[in-house]
């Protein structure tokens, strides 16, 4: 048996391989059924990579269907592909009864994020940087690749990212990690003092595609571990930096705090691939909460029957309104 070199230790554990691995697992069951959400007393928040926010809006039936049939107070949008230059862009993806936010890179088509909240909902947004401050003039500063909306509400802080991807043979690793990943982990930190020197008791949610396996079981088992260990989004680097990030601010990912040895279960299918035709995915959305939220966790899940894009949606419900 291929052994390896434990992260952090000098003792040798063995290599997992797939079976180890699936021996982990248990079947996803579902906590809740669709008619147990209450939508007068609970808060329903969705996170989607919608892979081009043009073509998915123009085709309208995914799209809209999301919010006619999920009735989501909160969705967040990641890879909106939208450019500044574009005229009516304000009118582009518009949802009747929702207010939306974007942040749009500098590269024309390329990343950027969109929120929408629903106009009944008490808002107001503090930025679009991972360089967050208290100073006013921070909140009209935009995230160079478009990838960063944080907005306040009553009850909560959202922050809807959308992480860079390392890139093939791992030639951005270096700056996701070192760089991305370390403004992120500030930015959580200086978001939770600023609500703490303001005596206000919100909770904070970081959201989006994340771009990290960060179980063995959140992507499909391809060839070799170490092979799997090269790749953008499994790198070790990459999973323990978004663990780093986790237990520098109290955070967990909802899903597994729920769900913890549930497999497989995926939000992202390479078209390449046919990834959602032979079950090869990976899970690259979260919903990361402080742990003191948990507690106001309904349920926290994905909907992989929504097409329209290489990922699907992911759902987070809170037992009360924010």
């Amino acid at each position: 048996m291929k052994r390896r070199r434990d992260q952090g230790s000098r003792i040798d554990v063995p290599t997992p391989t797939k079976e180890s691995i699936e021996s982990q697992t248990s079947d996803f069951i579902r906590l809740t059924k669709d008619s147990d959400f209450d939508e007068a007393t609970m808060t329903k928040v969705i996170t989607w990579n919608v892979n081009g926010l043009r073509a998915i809006s123009q085709s309208k039936k995914d799209f809209m269907e999301l919010f006619t049939k999920e009735k989501p107070d909160i969705v967040c949008l990641q890879e909106t592909k939208l450019s500044r230059d574009v005229k009516n862009i304000d009118s582009m993806g518009e949802v009747e009864g929702y207010s939306h936010y974007d942040c749009i890179g500098l590269k024309k088509g390329y990343s950027g994020t969109r929120v929408y909240v629903k106009k009944s909902i008490h808002h107001s947004v503090l930025g679009y940087t991972l360089d967050f401050t208290t100073d006013e003039s921070s909140s009209s500063t935009i995230d160079d690749e478009g990838r960063v909306i944080i907005i306040e509400f009553d009850s909560i802080v959202v922050v809807n990212t959308y992480v860079p991807n390392a890139g093939d043979g791992l030639k951005r690793v270096d700056y996701r990690v070192k760089e991305w990943d370390r403004k992120m982990e500030g930015c959580l930190q200086r978001i939770n003092t600023y609500l703490t020197g303001t005596g206000k008791n919100k909770n904070v949610i970081w959201t989006g595609d994340l771009n990290v396996a960060e179980r063995d079981y959140d992507r499909y088992f391809q060839k070799s571990y170490t092979e799997m260990g090269k790749c953008a989004g499994f790198s070790p680097m990459e999973r323990d930096s978004f663990r780093q990030i986790l237990q520098k601010n109290d955070m967990v990912d909802a899903f597994r705090a729920l769900y913890p040895t549930a497999a497989p279960v995926y939000s992202f299918w390479s078209y390449r691939i046919l990834g959602r035709k032979n079950n090869m995915g990976w899970r690259l959305d979260y919903f990361v909460l402080q742990k003191s939220l948990m507690k106001l966790v309904a349920d926290c899940f994905m909907l992989p029957s929504v097409l329209g894009s290489d990922h699907c949606p992911c759902v987070l419900w809170l037992k009360s309104r924010v």
